[in-house]
C-alpha cells in the first residue's frame, strides 16, 4: 500500500486536532472542577444531574418559604401575647370594678384605663409584618380593623322650651374636648362654645344657651360634628377571613396567617372589642351589675386569645420539624449531584499529564517524519 505524503499529513494533523481537544477538555474539567462538560461525556450522568438540580431549586424554595412562615408567625406571636397580657389587666380591673368598696371615681379612673387597653388591643389587632397587616386575611394593604371614634354631621333640633335643658347625643362614648363644631343646618352658620351652647363631655349632651344666638327648630336645625373615645370598632368590609399558605413540601401546604375572626370573635356574636366597649361603659356608668356582666366576657376573650396563641405554638412546630427534615434533604441531594459532577481532580490531572506527553509524541515524531513544514502542506 502507498502511502502519500498527503495522506500522511493529513493523517498528522488529525491526531494533533484530537489530541488539542483532549488537553483543551482537560483544562475545562480542571477549571470547572466538574466531570460533566458535555451531554456526551456521560449521558445518564447528565440526566441525573438535571433531575438533581431540579430537585435541590424546589427544595430550596420550600425552605425559603418555611422561613418566611416562622417569621410571620413570629411577628404574629408578639401582638397576640400582648392582647393577652391586656386583657388579663383587664380582667384584674373587672374584679377591682366590681368590688363594693370602691366608688363612682374609682370606677370611673378605672374605665379611663379600659379605655387605654382598648387602644393597646387595638393596634395589636393592626400588626404588621413587612408592611403587610397579619390578621387581615388576603386583605393585607388594608388594616382589619377601623376604630369609629369621629361623629360627622349628626343632626338635632329644640323647642324653646329645651334652651338650657341637656340633649343626649349620640353615641354615647365621652366626648373630646376641643372637638366640637356645631353650625346651621342651611345656612351653614357657626356658632360659639360656652356663647351659644355647653357641651357635657363626660356625659355626651349639649345645651343651648337661651342667651345665645341659636333659634330654636323648627324650621331651624343643626349639624353636630366632635370626636370620641372610641365607640365602635369595624373589621374590613372586603373581609378578614382568608388564609394565606405556603408551600413547604412536595405534597405539604401550610396555613401562616391567624385571621382576625379567630383571634378576636367570641360567642353571641360579640367581637373582644365590644368587650372592652361595653365593660368601659359599665365603669363609667357605675353599673356594677353590667361590670359582672363584663367579667366574665373578658375571661372568654382571654381564652379566645389563648386559643390563638396555641395555634401558632402548633404550626411553629410543624415548621420547624419540616425545616431540619429540608435542610437533611438539601444535604443529601448535594453529596448526590457531587457524585455525578464532582471531579476527580488526582484523577483528572493524571488524564491531563498523559494526553499532553502524547501530544508532544506526536509533534515529535511528525517533526521527525516530515522535514517540510506542515504549512506547505496546508496550502
Amino acid at each position: 500500500m502507498r502511502i502519500s505524503t498527503n495522506l500522511f499529513s493529513s493523517n498528522l494533523l488529525s491526531h494533533i486536532e484530537k489530541g488539542t481537544e483532549r488537553i483543551f477538555w482537560n483544562n475545562q474539567r480542571i477549571a470547572t472542577q466538574k466531570r460533566l462538560q458535555r451531554p456526551s461525556d456521560d449521558p445518564i450522568g447528565v440526566g441525573k444531574a438535571i433531575k438533581l438540580h431540579k430537585n435541590i431549586t424546589f427544595n430550596e424554595q420550600w425552605i425559603e418559604n418555611a422561613n418566611d412562615a416562622l417569621s410571620w408567625l413570629d411577628c404574629s406571636e408578639i401582638p397576640v401575647n400582648n392582647i393577652i397580657d391586656l386583657l388579663t389587666t383587664a380582667s384584674e380591673i373587672a374584679v377591682r370594678g366590681a368590688s363594693e368598696t370602691i366608688g363612682t371615681d374609682a370606677r370611673e379612673a378605672l374605665g379611663d384605663e379600659i379605655n387605654q387597653l382598648l387602644e393597646e388591643v387595638l393596634n395589636d389587632a393592626n400588626a404588621q409584618f413587612k408592611g403587610k397587616y397579619i390578621f387581615g386575611g388576603f386583605e393585607t394593604r388594608d388594616a382589619p380593623y377601623t376604630a369609629n371614634d369621629t361623629v360627622n354631621n349628626q343632626a338635632f333640633s329644640f323647642t324653646a322650651a329645651q334652651y338650657d335643658t341637656a340633649l343626649s347625643l349620640s353615641p354615647p362614648a365621652r366626648m373630646l374636648s376641643g372637638t366640637v363644631v356645631v353650625e346651621h343646618a342651611i345656612s351653614g352658620t357657626t356658632y360659639a362654645e360656652g356663647v351659644d351652647y355647653t357641651i357635657d363631655y363626660r356625659n355626651g349632651t349639649i345645651t343651648v344657651l337661651s342667651t345665645g344666638s341659636m333659634p330654636f327648630s323648627p324650621p331651624d336645625s343643626y349639624l353636630i360634628d366632635y370626636e370620641t373615645q372610641i365607640y365602635d370598632v369595624t373589621a374590613n368590609p372586603k373581609g378578614i377571613n382568608g388564609e394565606i399558605k405556603r408551600k413547604i413540601g412536595d405534597s405539604e401546604i401550610i396555613t401562616i396567617n391567624l385571621s382576625g375572626n379567630k383571634l378576636f370573635n367570641i360567642s353571641g356574636g360579640e367581637t373582644t372589642f365590644d368587650v372592652l366597649i361595653d365593660f368601659r361603659d359599665a365603669l363609667y356608668n357605675d353599673d356594677t351589675n353590667a361590670i359582672i356582666q363584663s367579667m366574665s366576657k373578658v375571661k372568654e376573650a382571654i381564652k379566645v386569645s389563648r386559643a390563638g396563641i396555641e395555634i401558632i405554638g402548633a404550626k411553629h412546630s410543624r415548621i420547624n420539624s419540616t425545616i431540619s427534615q429540608l435542610d437533611l434533604r438539601d444535604t443529601k441531594l448535594r453529596d448526590d449531584l457531587s457524585q455525578v459532577e464532582d471531579l476527580d481532580m488526582a484523577k483528572e490531572i493524571m488524564e491531563y499529564e498523559k494526553n499532553q506527553m502524547a501530544f508532544q509524541s506526536i509533534l515529535q515524531m511528525g517533526a521527525r517524519a516530515i522535514q517540510l513544514s506542515l504549512l506547505n502542506f496546508l496550502q
